[in-house]
Order: C-alpha cells, then sequence, then structure tokens
C-alpha cells in the first residue's frame, strides 16, 4: 500500500521491535509498497534495530498479489483510518489471519477472535501482543486463516455479491412496476 501517515507504519515497526524483544522465533516484516514515507520507515526500521528484519521490496503488481500473500503468515494492518480495505479481504482470501486497527470499515470485514485480532488504533503494544499471540500459536493462525477465507467466500465471493446485485435488481424493478 501507500506509506503515508495514515496507513500507521511507524506503529508496527516499533511494534515489531518489542516482538523482537519478546520472543527468539525469527520472523520477516515485508512492507510491500512505496511513498513519501518510505526513507523515514527505512530509518525507524534501523533505529529500532530491524534493519536486518524488515524488507521494503516496493508495489506488487496484480499478479504477484497473491503470491506475496501466500508467503505470509499473517497480515497486519495499523491504520489510524480506513473505508473499507481491499487488503483485507486479500489476505483473508489467501487464508491469512488479520491483526488490524478496530476501525469501522475493518470491522465489516474482520472478525475479531474469529477471522484476526482487532487493537486499538495508534498503539503499538497491544499490536505487538496481538502479532506475538498469533506467531507463538501455529493451529489459532489456521483456524482464524480458514475462517477468514471461508468468510471471504460467502460475503465478497462472486455468488454472493450476484446474488446481492440480483436481489437490489430484483427490489428496483418491483418497486417502479
Amino acid at each position: 500500500g501507500r506509506f503515508h501517515p495514515e496507513k500507521n507504519i511507524p506503529a508496527l515497526i516499533r511494534a515489531m521491535a518489542l516482538v523482537r524483544a519478546q520472543t527468539e522465533q525469527p520472523f520477516r516484516l515485508i512492507l510491500y509498497g512505496s511513498g513519501k514515507d518510505k526513507e523515514a520507515l527505512m530509518r525507524l526500521a534501523e533505529e529500532a534495530g530491524l534493519a536486518d528484519m524488515v524488507e521494503f521490496p516496493g508495489w506488487v503488481g496484480r499478479d504477484e498479489i497473491i503470491a506475496a500473500f501466500q508467503r505470509g503468515h499473517l497480515f497486519v494492518l495499523p491504520s489510524l483510518a480506513e473505508g473499507m480495505p481491499i487488503s483485507c479481504i486479500q489476505a483473508m482470501a489467501c487464508g491469512l489471519p488479520v491483526v488490524a486497527s478496530d476501525l469501522p470499515g475493518i470491522r465489516m470485514e474482520v472478525v475479531h477472535e474469529e477471522t484476526g485480532l482487532l487493537v486499538p488504533p495508534g498503539e503499538s503494544g497491544p499490536l505487538a501482543e496481538a502479532i506475538l499471540r498469533l506467531l507463538g500459536q501455529p493451529e489459532l493462525r489456521k483456524q482464524m486463516g480458514a475462517s477468514g477465507r471461508k468468510r471471504c467466500e460467502q460475503i465478497f465471493g462472486w455468488k454472493s455479491i450476484g446474488d446481492q446485485y440480483e436481489r437490489l435488481f430484483l427490489q428496483i424493478v418491483n418497486r417502479n412496476a
């Protein structure tokens, strides 16, 4: 995505520094995207002692995005403001549990304790706790990932969307009849 203040990537980097201090489990933080804040984020990762664990590969094209999600173990969206982020739906469709800010648009997609974990926006501590919880519980990650995938199929899949459009069109036709 965009490296922009509302995405709150500094909180994620600070959270990962907390994660590193609390676990010996190896991890990588891969930040796909670009933007005006990239250089500052790279400096922050270095200052936090994470330069060897944080990657900035740039934008991922449509053809690469599924593979990028499938390489991960979880997806994190620490935004301070979001509408209805497609990235959460994409991550869940790829079977990833989501750790995200507890915002109205995200709550419409991610079900806390079912398809992921929602944390207070802007706070690195709870973000780190949620990440540590999922890193330390592979079965929970797998369960939440499967639940997210199922939710995507049921709510955001082509059949579901097609059915919703059909109902809407029928309502319009019946109202005008």
